[in-house]
């Protein structure tokens, strides 16, 4: 995983050259939180059906990013499902929060099972040092990763 201290090093760098962030590839290591990331699935209900460019988009998003209470970050992994032609599983979903390199696992309540087309909000917490300022939250799901950051 990346580390927020490189992150951090890396804007102050391009500031201190006068660029932003958005001018270097950090940009497109991480996502800012509240924004949708596109990732492509193959469109067939079997492995057979499956063509190359006969792709649909799957949209991850992490929203309402905040300090429930002092050690926790509460935040909700909206995924929007299109129709593929077959369930889209959730069993496999992963979620990590890193902060200042410490890595802890993303805890939620809802069950995560088979879907198929659709819009699912997954409310989830990591617990976060109380004076964390900074956090990624890494999503793992069909051998695809997805990253979020942001300050909290």
């Amino acid at each position: 995983m990346r580390s927020p201290t490189r992150y951090m090093a890396f804007s102050v760098a391009l500031l201190l050259a006068g660029c932003s962030t958005s001018d270097g590839l950090e940009e497109q290591e991480f996502a800012d939180f509240g924004r949708t990331v596109a990732v492509p699935h193959p469109v067939g209900a079997y492995e057979y059906e499956f063509r190359r460019g006969n792709e649909a988009d799957v949209y991850y998003r992490l929203e309402e990013v905040e300090r429930s209470e002092p050690g926790r970050v509460d935040f909700t992994l909206v995924v929007e499902v299109p129709a593929l032609g077959r369930n889209f599983g959730f069993g496999g979903l992963e979620v990590a929060c890193e902060v200042q390199g410490e890595i802890t696992e993303a805890e939620t309540d809802a069950r995560l099972g088979e879907a198929f087309d659709g819009l699912y909000e997954f409310p989830m917490r990591c617990a976060v040092p109380e004076g964390a300022v900074f956090l990624i939250v890494t999503v793992n799901h069909h051998d695809q990763t997805v990253e979020f950051a942001g300050e909290i």
